[in-house]
Parts: C-alpha cells; structure tokens; sequence
C-alpha cells in the first residue's frame, strides 16, 4: 500500500477514534449525570394555602382549623370521644389564583419533602393523601392516593416517594375503577391532606406544623436522556459520514485535478522533450552520418579510432535521447505497438550481430538458442522486442567479466482450450556480479543503480530497465529477475503472439544498392548539414541527386522534372512538408505530364519530429513513408527500395 494512502488511512482512523471517544465519554457523563446529578427541588410554599380537614363532612363530630404563621402552616384539631372513624388534621391546597401548570405538574417529579411535627395526646401515626382531579365519564372525580408515615414532636423532615402511594380499595370499589384506572395518576394535584387515622379512638388533640414544602425529581426526564444519547449517536454517526463522504469527495476532486494536472505535466513533458528531441536530432544527424560515411572511406588506423570515436559518442547520446522518450511515452500512456509480421529468429541474430564485437572486445562469449518449436514468423512489434532485448543484453555487458551471455527464446507452454496464439519465453543470462534479491526490488524504477557506484564505473541513465519493464508490459509480459551475489543474473519475460505466414516477413539485414537503376532522388529540407549529410549518403547509394532547401523551391523543381522518389523534412520554412505533399498530390488532375507524374511520385518523410502522432500526420498529407533522424544508411536503403524496387 502506498504511503499516502497508509497515512489517509490511519488519519481517518485516528478521527474515528475521537469521534468515538467523544460520544462514549458524553454517554458516561450523561449516565453519572442521570444518576448522581440529574436531581432538581422547587418549593411551592407560595403556591399552597390552608384548609381544615375532618370527619365534620361525614357526619362526625371531630373538628380542625388552621393559621398560617411566618414560615409554616398550623393545624389544630380535636378528635371528639365515641365516634366509630374520627379523623381531623389539615391540608394544602394549591391556590388556583397563583396556580403554575408547570409545578402542579408531578409526573415530572418523584418525592414531595417537607419539614413536619406533630404535638399530640394520643396516637401518632398519620396519613398522607394526595388528592388529584381526574375527568372520568365526562366528570370530574376527585381521587384519593394515601401513604402513612410517623412524624415526631420536634421538627424533622420527610420525604413522601409518589410511587408508594396508592388509591385505596375503598375507592376503587366505590367508583367501579378498572383495572387501568387503578394506577396513581398524579397529573393534576389538587390538595396534600396530613390527617389522623381513622380508628376507634377515646379521643385526641393536638398540632399539626408543616413548612418548607418543596417537590423533588429528576431535572430532565430519563427517556429524554435517552433519546439525546441516541440522536448524538445517530448524528454523530451521520456527521461522521457526511464528512466522510464531502473527504472522499475532496479527495476525489483532488484526485481528478491531480490526474488532469499529471496528465498535463506529462504531455507538456513529452512535448518538451520531443520538441527538443527535435532540435537535438538535426544535428546529431549531421554528426552520426558524414562519420558513417567517413568510416567506409580510406583511412589509417588513428583516424579509423577517432571516426570510431565519434561514432560511439553519437549513437550513446541518441540512445540517450530515445529512453528519454520512451519513458516520456510510456508514463503519458501513448505508447503504440506495431503488429507486423517478423522472425524471431533474425530479431535474436539482430541483436547478437550488434553486441557481439564488443563482447569478443571484452573476452565474453555472447551466444543466442532459439527454441525450434517456435513458427518462423509472428506478429508483433519487432522493433521494441528487439530494443528489450538490447536493454537487456547491454545490461549484462556491463556487469559481466568473464564468461558467458546468453540470449533465448523457448515456446512456453499454454494451458487451456486450444488456441492460435503462443507464449515465447525470452531470456537473458550472464555470469556476471550478479545482485542481492531484496536489492533487485528497486531495479526496475527509474533512474535507479544498485549502488551509487554503478554509474561511475558502467555507465547509463538508469531509465533502460525501465523502460524496458514499460514496454513488455505493453505487450502483455512482465520482467522477471534471478539474480545472486557473485553467481550472475538472468532477466526473463513472456509475450503472446500469434503466428504469421513466412513469406510476409520483413528481411532486417537487407542492404541494397542502386547503381544499375540510377534512381533519381529529390530532398528537400531547410537544414545545410542535413542537405549535405542526404547527398553523400545517396550519391553513395547510387542516386542521382537534386536537393531544395524549401517546400517552395521543391515545388517549383517537381514542376519542370520527373523524379523517382522525394525525401521531405517536414518542418521548413514558407512552405513545410505536409502542405507541399498535399500540394503535389493535387497535381493528379493537370494536364502537365510532368506535374501528373509527380503527383504519384513516392514521398517518404525525413524527420527528426517525434511528436505523437507525426507518422500519422505524415500519411494525412498523403505521403508514402517516414524515417526518422538520426538515420542510419541502411534504413534509408531499404526505404528507397520499398518504393522504387530492389537495388542490387
């Protein structure tokens, strides 16, 4: 897993985590809340008032009255001798002139607490009734909840817990309650009654006090606790994927803009380099091919050594300048693959042919094998097979003594149902200084060397390896490595191809001459060097050659003679190649012999352009071909032979 991936990870981890332990730390807080804290007291002294309370009403003959003094109420009351159920003391009345909804509301309570005592003669048990108004059948039924407590003569505080209380069985009977009607419903509080007992008494009197009344409960509902706990949760959890979902989609957006940006930045770096490829190769064509030329003359052995010279720095830097621009297409993903028919074989002769003087030169043995159940043609792009195998083989030059190269080629084996394609298997051995296997990792990145050593004493960009991986992935493989310390290394990778017929395959080692057909070659270019370069080349090619500076003064040369084949740069001044071609493709309708004839003339491009796309440029202003520059003279035989026919 990538760094920044790793580290957003654990970053949205990380925030998760709080996230969690916030709301689990808001929970235990909330439960110790509800448990220890959660606790509020309202006095409702000012909401009460006085009233005597005895059996009078029934019939009895106990009386009671009362007086309010500076901080209490007092009852004083007689229990008279002889009557059955004598009963007498006092209540508190909630005063519906300053009556509050919200006090007088006692679900939301769960104790009545006050401070009592009780002077008395006789007994001193007493009962509480709280009295509430509740609508039954249209009707309002006062009903009685009672509890009983045992005050004492010096002032002391009780507290009365609601649930005790009970509706008496009396009353149930008496109003025919159901069962549902039965419970204690105290949502509408009408009179707190402290009363004597109603027992066969031989009489009694006394004085009931009580002050300091207040209500006691949970300040916020329990089920209201619970419910903010659950919409915390469920909101954090839904904030917490809502930034989730606006990170990912940050991200995302960032990602779009990173990938447009990369790609941008990639092909303004493709560009760039291809516009100074083209630059760089113009020259580098003056330099690599006048010293292929001056190599075939007659010269002594010191200016064999400096043509030699030149010759190798040349074809470096235009190694050089190729892996940039492979990598460069590689990473901007516009590497295009051929799909032409080629020898395997004569791909490995190729490559041995190249890299076989200077592994005589270094003492090495450099041998190649070809699986003979391999088909003698397949399709594929032999130019880029060929380019990883000389990656491969020049790697193992550099790191190779003594001994043995070795480059194969076997018919891997294919599973499956039966197909037309194969699998080759190509290898490339040394007995070379070979490498640690947890160093190996790292070869295949660019700009990489095993040690910061390497560079000084083997040479090379550190992109060949690369590059090489790009392109076999490309088609379909992937570069393997065995490899130990002192006991050398071998590269290995696997393609699928098709099989070709033979007689479509292209000869690589083709090398003509035309000094019987004396062909007649028109180049154009803007360039003195590549004029002169062009000249000697073909002159020693056997050509008669005529040479324009521009696309104008091409123009005006095909106008009065007949050529055989016409090389054209394709960016000159005034006129550049493309728009002269399309000019000299319109000429098929003139009535002049010679202009008719030049409009079917072959046109091949001579470019140092690298810019994607420019063969297809190329052939939309209908030309016919295209060689690239630096060229060497056997391309440019071949290309002379492909359209004019076979020289000698």
């Amino acid at each position: 897993m990538a760094p920044a991936v790793k580290e957003r990870f654990a970053r949205d981890e990380n925030t998760l985590i709080i996230a969690v332990s916030v709301l689990l730390a808001i929970t235990v807080a909330t439960a110790m809340y509800a448990g220890f804290f959660n606790r509020r007291s309202i006095a409702i002294d000012e909401f009460l008032r006085g009233k005597p309370f005895s059996d009078t009403v029934a019939g009895g003959s106990s009386v009671s009255r009362w007086e309010r003094t500076d901080s209490s109420w007092r009852f004083h009351y007689w229990q008279n001798r002889g009557f059955a159920f004598p009963f007498a003391g006092g209540g508190l009345r909630f005063d519906t002139a300053s009556d509050s909804r919200d006090l007088r509301n006692l679900q939301q309570f769960d104790r009545i607490r006050f401070r009592f005592r009780h002077i008395h003669n006789g007994s001193a048990l007493l009962r509480v009734f709280v009295e509430d108004t509740r609508i039954r059948k249209g009707q309002p039924l006062l009903v009685p909840n009672q509890t009983q407590f045992r005050p004492s003569e010096a002032w002391a505080e009780h507290a009365l817990e609601l649930k005790n209380l009970q509706v008496p069985s009396w009353f149930v009977a008496q109003n025919d309650l159901e069962q549902s009607e039965q419970g204690v419903q105290l949502s509408d509080v009408h009179t707190i009654h402290f009363v004597t007992p109603d027992i066969i008494s031989s009489g009694d009197s006394g004085i009931m006090e009580v002050s300091d009344v207040r209500l006691e409960g949970r300040g916020i509902p329990p089920m209201q606790l619970a419910m903010g706990l659950q919409v915390l949760w469920i909101g954090g959890g839904l904030l917490f994927l809502l930034g989730r979902l606006w990170s990912w989609k940050g991200r995302a957006l960032r990602a779009v803009d990173r990938a447009t940006s990369a790609e941008e930045l990639a092909r303004t770096k493709s560009d760039f380099l291809a516009i100074m490829s083209h630059e760089i190769r113009t020259p580098l064509n003056g330099v690599i091919v006048p010293a292929q030329l001056l190599r075939d003359s007659k010269l002594d052995s010191d200016q064999t050594e400096h043509v030699e010279t030149i010759l190798e720095s040349g074809n470096h830097l235009a190694a050089i300048l190729q892996d940039a621009l492979d990598y460069s297409k590689i990473e901007a993903g516009k590497l295009e693959l051929e799909h032409v028919p080629f020898s395997v074989e004569r791909a490995l002769v190729s490559v041995k042919r190249i890299f076989e003087p200077k592994a005589r030169e270094k003492g090495l043995v450099l041998e190649t094998w070809l699986d003979p159940e391999l088909p003698s043609a397949v399709l594929g792009d032999p130019l880029r097979l060929r380019q990883v195998l000389m990656n491969l083989v020049s790697n193992a030059l550099k790191f190779t003594e003594h001994g043995t190269i070795r480059v194969e080629a076997n018919r891997a084996p294919r599973s499956g149902a039966a197909s037309t394609e194969i699998d080759i298997t190509f290898r490339v051995s040394d007995s070379g200084i070979g490498m640690d296997p947890t160093l190996s990792r790292r070869l295949f990145q660019k700009y990489t060397q095993l040690e910061s050593s390497t560079s000084r004493r083997f040479g090379g960009t550190g992109l060949g390896l690369s590059i090489s991986q790009g392109l076999v992935q490309a088609m379909g493989g992937r570069i393997e490595l065995e490899s130990a310390v002192g006991k050398g290394s071998s590269f290995f990778f696997t393609i699928t191809v098709d099989p070709a017929e033979v007689n479509h395959v292209e000869e690589t080692n083709f090398f003509p001459t035309f000094e019987a057909l004396k062909p007649r070659v028109l180049v154009a270019d803007d360039n003195r060097v590549n004029l002169k370069v062009a000249d000697a080349m073909l002159v020693k090619l056997g050509c008669e050659v005529t040479l324009a500076s521009s696309g104008k003064q091409a123009i005006a040369i095909l106008e009065s003679s007949p050529f055989d084949l016409i090389l054209m740069d394709c960016h000159m001044p005034e006129m550049d190649g493309f728009d002269a071609s399309r000019m000299i493709r319109s000429w098929n309708t003139e009535t002049d012999e010679i202009k008719r004839s030049a409009s079917t003339t072959p046109i091949v491009a001579l470019t140092a352009d690298v810019l994607p796309g420019i063969r297809e440029r190329c052939l939309d202003a209908k030309m016919n071909g295209m060689i690239s520059k630096p060229f060497r003279q056997e391309e440019l035989a071949k290309e002379i032979a492909r359209w004019i026919g076979s020289g000698q």
